[in-house]
């Protein structure tokens, strides 16, 4: 059976879940900008095109389309890691010598 976990491992747990959940946050905010971006300029890239507008201005909105494809991916990314420290404060695995080996422990 696991020891009873110390204050400062209590204190780490908790201090990892909430950085967890802020990074999740963030990367949302993130991906939720570059959703935007890409919505918003894609929309604008079609009706610049039926518009016949110059060449310059149908690369930068598209430009500014891809970037938001971009952010979206970050945006991810930035939560699957916050995910992961969030979880890290959640779970605790220990292996411990025994008279016959090891004994594997965890808690999830």
């Amino acid at each position: 059976m696991p020891a009873p976990l110390t204050p400062q491992q209590i204190a780490a747990a908790k201090r990892l879940k909430v950085i967890g959940g802020g990074v999740m946050v963030g990367g949302g905010v993130v991906a939720a900008a570059g959703l935007g971006l890409t919505i918003g300029f894609t929309s604008k890239v079609n009706k610049l095109t039926a518009d016949m507008a110059a060449v310059e201005e149908i690369d930068k909105a598209s430009t500014l389309s891809n970037i938001g494809g971009v952010l979206i991916a970050s945006g991810i990314a930035i939560l699957a890691v916050g995910g992961i420290i969030h979880r890290r404060g959640s779970k605790r695995l220990e292996v411990q010598p025994t008279l016959g080996g090891v004994v594997l422990s965890g808690r999830f």
